[in-house]
């Protein structure tokens, strides 16, 4: 059995019990230590940071209603029509400028800048025509996608298939309703524009349809 030394006993004795964490050394660790801690402080100042801007610009936007009237209006005139529906449903403040008298010049600005489409009736908020007219193309009935096409007359944006459900051509409103008096249809709306046209060349003036739900309304 070959001799070893002391020396070489105390070497492997070190070897065995040494830990791979061992080998790095104190300047190593605390380096280690100082960039984890930079990291997460780095972390958390970034979150601090967005909380911030966050604050400030609420905070700006809480001081927009207390600004004169004038400089509202002014500030207001810059945005589309959909864009002043959306707001006035953030604020009772908005809404109730946006929805007073004085406002009018602003709805019709915007209308202006936005495509050329008539002034909202006298019977109806400027709001409820605005989401009418610039809201998503979807059919009312169905949620059917790219209805363009906006009956002024019914006030409807609906497809082709649920026109054809729906409609009511005046001459065979007795057969379909014949416990309704007639001279009710008087007082509702109606359109010149069938199912199957969409133009008002092909309107015929003579051709009345209604609206199925405001026969029963």
């Amino acid at each position: 059995m070959p001799a070893t030394s002391r020396r070489g006993k105390l070497l492997d004795e070190d070897y065995e019990l040494n830990d791979p964490e061992d080998d790095i050394s104190d300047w190593e660790e605390t380096h280690r230590r100082r960039s984890g801690g930079s990291s997460q402080k780095r972390a958390r100042g970034s979150k601090a940071g967005s909380s911030r801007v966050k604050r400030r610009a609420s905070a700006k936007l809480c001081k927009l209603p207390t600004l004169p009237l004038d400089i509202i209006y002014e500030i207001l005139s810059l945005l589309t029509p959909i864009d002043l529906a959306n707001l006035a449903h953030t604020d009772t403040a908005f809404r109730s400028t946006l929805t007073s008298p004085q406002a009018s010049s602003i709805w019709k600005a915007a209308r202006k800048r936005n495509g050329s489409v008539p002034d909202c009736p006298p019977n109806a908020g400027e709001v409820v025509w605005a989401r009418f007219i610039y809201s998503t193309p979807n059919c009312e009935e169905c949620d059917a996608s790219h209805i363009h096409y906006v009956d002024f007359a019914l006030r409807r944006r609906v497809c082709k298939r649920c026109k054809k459900q729906k409609f009511v051509y005046a001459p065979f409103f007795g057969r379909r309703f014949p416990d309704f008096d007639p001279e009710m249809l008087e007082l509702i709306p109606h359109s010149n524009i069938g199912c199957s046209s969409t133009k008002r060349s092909k309107a015929k003036a003579d051709s009345k349809f209604y609206w199925e739900d405001d026969i029963y309304a």
